[in-house]
């Protein structure tokens, strides 16, 4: 009898340990949360995407609710969208957010670093670094990146710029411009166009097709795609700028300005641009110099086969470009991925505007 009371006192143990853990899981990941039209979701989920809620990281599924102090991690080339009644926040790819507020009238978000877009009609704050910004109403991009962040709207009005404008914080220091449509990435423009169905912005679908159209042609087609990227680096425009040249640099220019031709390149796990460049330079025997820059948390090209920056000219230096894009942060922040046709350029004139990047 003793023997079979002890069995059944066990049996009632595991049960409530069971359905403890049941409950327990169930509230984390929100199943029994009330649905009401206003809870931000997370929607639209593609790739890995985790959320850390209380201490405990999990996968979340399409629909789950969103609570204060939510942390979502974005894997890289994944993607998801915090939806609720009349707002959308797309999510890029490498990117890291902590929801600060949910509330039926508003929420505020986080975002610790990568990069977002937003559509929406109702009070929606956005921080980051030290800045807090009411984006209700309008239709923004937020890239957050170590040392530098930019806000570009495109349509409405914030506390920090109207639509077209863009502001950018260099190390706390703020300053305000034109958007110019060359430096908006493929996220930003696949957003575009899809606001661009109900909504008037300050770029037209035709302007965002152009765009996509030359960046195609761009794009490395000779490749195995599913493993390698390409590089090729150049110093052409030295050619047409002889005069402002540091005659002690000339022999350092290829007669037809290219010192690595177009070059194809095995992707390994985690590589970044620099990652390339550093290795193709190496396995090539062509000279480079580079820094690691606290601010940017990245590397500064500062040399390449002995051209330096300011060797032909105060605006002179090296830049890169990936299928078309001049990514606005470090070379060893820029994930590579296969198919990836990465250029090396050197500028001459116009902080790059003689090579295609028209930013400035």
């Amino acid at each position: 009898m003793k023997k079979r009371i002890a069995d059944l006192i066990m049996i009632i143990l595991l049960v409530v340990l069971a359905v403890t853990g049941i409950l327990y899981a169930g509230n984390l990941k929100g199943w029994f949360d009330k649905k009401n039209e206003s809870v931000w979701t997370i929607a639209d989920i593609r790739g890995v995407i985790t959320l850390k809620r209380e201490g405990v990281s999990y996968t979340p599924d399409n629909a789950t609710n969103l609570r204060k102090g939510d942390i979502i991690i974005c894997k890289d080339s994944a993607s998801a969208v915090l939806r609720s009644e009349n707002a959308d926040v797309y999510v890029n790819g490498g990117s890291e957010l902590e929801i600060k507020d949910v509330s039926d009238k508003d929420m505020s978000v986080k975002v610790i670093k990568g990069e977002v877009f937003a559509d929406s009609q109702r009070p929606l704050i956005l921080v980051f670094d030290s800045i807090s910004t009411d984006v209700g109403g309008s239709v923004v991009s937020l890239s957050v990146r170590s040392g530098a962040s930019t806000l570009n709207v495109f349509s409405g009005k914030t506390e920090e710029a109207k639509s077209s404008e863009r502001a950018e914080w260099i190390d706390g220091s703020k300053s305000v411009g034109k958007i110019s449509i060359d430096t908006l990435n493929e996220f930003n423009i696949e957003c575009l166009k899809k606001v661009l169905k109900s909504k008037k912005l300050c770029f037209t679908k035709a302007e965002l097709d152009a765009v996509t159209e030359k960046r195609k042609e761009e794009i490395s087609t000779d490749l195995d795609s599913e493993t390698q990227c390409s590089i090729t680096i150049v110093c052409d425009t030295i050619l047409d700028n002889t005069d402002e040249l540091d005659p002690t640099k000339a022999e350092f220019v290829p007669d037809d300005g290219i010192i690595l031709p177009f070059t194809s390149v095995d992707i390994e796990e985690g590589d970044s641009v620099f990652d390339i460049l550093n290795r193709v330079c190496e396995e090539n025997d062509i000279q480079i110099e580079y820094s690691w820059t606290p601010m940017y948390d990245s590397y500064y090209i500062e040399g390449i086969n002995n051209l330096y920056e300011f060797d032909c000219g105060y605006e002179s230096g090296w830049m890169y470009k990936v299928n078309g894009w001049f990514p606005n942060y470090g070379c060893s922040d820029y994930s590579v991925k296969p198919g990836d046709n990465i250029v090396w350029c050197y500028t001459c004139k116009g902080l790059g505007d003689d090579v295609g990047d028209t930013s400035f």
